[in-house]
Formats: structure tokens, sequence, C-alpha cells
């Protein structure tokens, strides 16, 4: 089948722009695992294992001025986390010569551009759907008052505190329902005072209650995820750039590193481009005794949070407190 370009003589030359969204989640999860997948070797199956320093318990004492005092030694035991690289995400596309000599005027728009964000958004949702299907061992209820939001952050802020998750680095993820309450809540600092020109500014809504809160259209429009980065170890990989085809590149996008290349098909004279990532995503949980690294688990890096009244149920403007 061939593609449908639009002729030069029915458009203009300034392009309206592609309705894409932004890509967010890469860049808020863990991704320090990847130095291990940049050598020529990858790790023995795939699969990078992240030591997790040793707890121990609390400090013993010695009796006071006693001569056949004994001293007990104890033992430290790491932890560990795993992330594979395990999918293997591209998108393609056959360019007839006719197409390529006579539709597409800027190869970049027209056909780079395309896959790019293909393959990014599809990847977002991988990282989204990891987030919304771990383990959550707490959910909290936004009320839909003035101060909903912001009181169900200060709780989850406890909730995370209490289970000694670091407070550096931590983000809270909202869906665009949850959005629209945040925005409303007088409690809301505006990201702009910030003065920061970085990548994510236009997805960073601002802070409340300590959190940067950033939007994603990637997960569900009625939650809210807070979590530590360490709570999602995940690995973006670009392919070696192929050797039997005559252009071959690495390239990123959205901090999305992927490969492209180009060969010819000779039986109908035409032109195949390709880009590909490889990727891999995990949640970690940790020991529920920190001193037995070995024994039960539980995710409490991150914390869920959902409305007290769905849309479509009952009041949803602040009513105040």
């Amino acid at each position: 089948m061939a593609h449908d370009f639009l002729k030069a003589e029915v458009i203009g030359n300034a392009a309206l722009g592609l309705l894409a969204r932004e890509v967010v989640l890469p860049n808020l999860v863990y991704r320090d695992a990847e130095t291990h997948y940049a050598g020529t070797v990858g790790p023995r199956d795939d699969k990078v294992i992240i030591p997790v320093p040793g707890k121990m318990g609390p400090a013993r004492e010695l009796p006071w001025r006693e001569r056949n005092r004994q001293i007990i030694t104890d033992d430290i035991v790491e932890g560990q986390a795993e992330i594979e690289l395990d999918t293997y995400l591209y998108k393609a596309v056959q360019l007839l010569r006719e197409e390529q000599t006579l539709d597409i005027a800027d190869y970049g728009r027209q056909v780079l551009q395309p896959m790019t964000t293909s393959v990014a958004e599809t990847a977002e949702d991988r990282v989204a759907l990891a987030i919304q299907n771990a383990p959550y061992t707490e959910e909290i209820e936004v009320q839909a008052t003035d101060r909903g939001t912001y009181n169900a952050l200060v709780d989850a802020r406890k909730y995370l505190t209490q289970n000694r998750v670091p407070r550096a680095g931590v983000v809270a993820v909202l869906g665009s329902e949850m959005e629209a309450r945040a925005l409303k809540d007088p409690t809301f600092v505006d990201v702009g005072r910030a003065g920061s020109d970085s990548a994510l500014r236009d997805a960073n809504l601002g802070r409340i209650a300590g959190f940067n809160l950033f939007t994603s259209d990637a997960i569900d429009p009625e939650s809210i995820y807070i979590f530590h980065p360490t709570a999602f170890p995940t690995v973006f990989r670009a392919p070696k750039p192929a050797r039997s085809v005559p252009f071959s590149a690495s390239l990123a996008s959205d901090s999305i590193a992927m490969t492209y290349w180009e060969s010819l098909d000779s039986t109908n004279d035409s032109d195949r481009a390709f880009l590909g990532t490889f990727f891999g995503v995990n949640h970690y949980e940790d020991p529920t005794d920190p001193t037995d690294p070995q024994g039960a688990t539980s995710f409490v890096r991150a914390i869920r949070l959902v409305p007290a009244n769905p849309v479509g149920g009952g009041d949803d403007g602040g009513s105040g407190e």
C-alpha cells in the first residue's frame, strides 16, 4: 500500500505541527543501570543485578564496667534489584522511489518525525503500564475540596517518610483529570517562579506539599502516582548500527536512545526505513524487614492517589473545608 503524502501544490510552507503528547515518564524513572548495557557485550541473560546496601538492626550495648562482657557480631546482607532488557520496539516504513522523488519535500518532518514519535510514545506507554500495574501497598483518596489535592499529598508524604523513602527525587505524576484538580488547588505554586528551562518545563505543574508535580497523558486520567525514581528501574539501549546497509545511525528522542537505518528493496525499487530501541522496565520491592533482604518484600517506594468521587459521581467543585 502506498503512503498518502500531501502534494506540495495544496499545502503551504508552514506545517501545523504534529499533535503529539509530551513524553515525560522516561525522564522520571531510574535509568542508571543503562551504563551496564553500553559495552560491546551485554550482561548475562540481558539482566543487570543492582545491589541494594545491607541494613543492620539497632546497635548493641556492652555492659558497663564488666570484665566478662562479650562482643556479639552481626552479619551484613545486601539486597538486589533486577532490570532486564527484553523488548525490541520499532517502526518501519517502505518508500517507493516515486514517493521519495515527487511527494516527500522534508524527510525529517514527513517520515522520521512520525516514526520517532511512534516509538517514543509506545515506550512511554510501557513505562506507564509498569507504573499502573505495580503492587501498591497503599492508596489514598483525593477529596473534591479546595485543599483536597494538598491534603492527599501530605498524607502520601507521611506514608513515604514512614517507610524511609528518600525525599530527594520523589515526584508526583498526575493524569489529566487529577491535573485539573491540582491546578484549581489554592496551594498550587506556579512553576514559572522556578525559572527552569529544562525539557520537562511544560509538563511540570509546580509544587504541592514538597513534591514536584508532573502531568502525563500516558497514565490513568484519574490517578496520581508518587514515586522515587528507584521504584521503577528502566533501561533503553540503541541497537548497534547495522553494518549491511548503506546508512545507519544512532539518535535520541525524549531521552530514549534509538537506531535508524535505511536499506534498498531491489524487487520493487523502494527504500525501507527502520527505527528501533531495546527496552526493559521493572518495579522494585523492599524487604519488609530491612535486616533480612532475602525475606518477604513489599512495594513501598511509590503510592497511588485516586479521586474520592470519580468523574460523573458527585460534585467536583471545591467546597472548602
